[in-house]
């Protein structure tokens, strides 16, 4: 049973991997090269650079929520496709919790398990990536800042 489980994250982790190529720049180039610079590099960095920096790193940002709300806007898609489809069979389970309930309802029906299964991975997804855009804007605002200190101090 194990084994299984560890199948089952390594393939859940190649399919996250694959969404964050899709949303992400492979290379490290671009704006995520701004992420990784260490004091020295931001020190070169001239005012213009930084103005630079903050736009791209505002762009990837909305690109990133972009994906992020594609993603929401599925999951509630499954949701209702799943309590339409799960609904009416729930009743038949007296004394139950409404978890419990849909449990057993999905259980009993394959399409009800594959739409639980893609509800499962989009929500994977959905929390692998919801702090990057935030983490993207605070990167930029901290661009914006440095470019302005550069510009006094020229």
């Amino acid at each position: 049973m194990e084994e299984q489980n560890t199948s089952i994250i390594e393939a859940l982790e190649k399919i996250l991997q694959n969404f964050e190529k899709t949303i992400l720049p492979e290379d490290g180039k671009g704006a995520l090269k701004y992420l990784t610079m260490g004091e020295l590099e931001l020190n070169v960095l001239s005012a213009e650079q930084c103005g630079e920096a903050a736009v791209m790193l505002t762009s990837l940002s909305y690109n990133v929520h972009r994906a992020f709300n594609k993603e929401k806007a599925r999951i509630g898609y499954l949701n209702k496709m799943l309590m339409k489809n799960i609904a009416p069979r729930m009743g038949q389970y007296q004394y139950r919790t409404t978890e419990e309930k849909m449990a057993l309802a999905i259980s009993e029906d394959d399409y009800a398990i594959k739409i639980q299964k893609e509800i499962l991975i989009i929500q994977a997804k959905m929390d692998r990536v919801e702090y990057l855009s935030i983490k993207f804007d605070n990167s930029a605002e901290m661009f914006k800042v440095l470019q302005l200190t550069k510009r006094k101090m020229q």
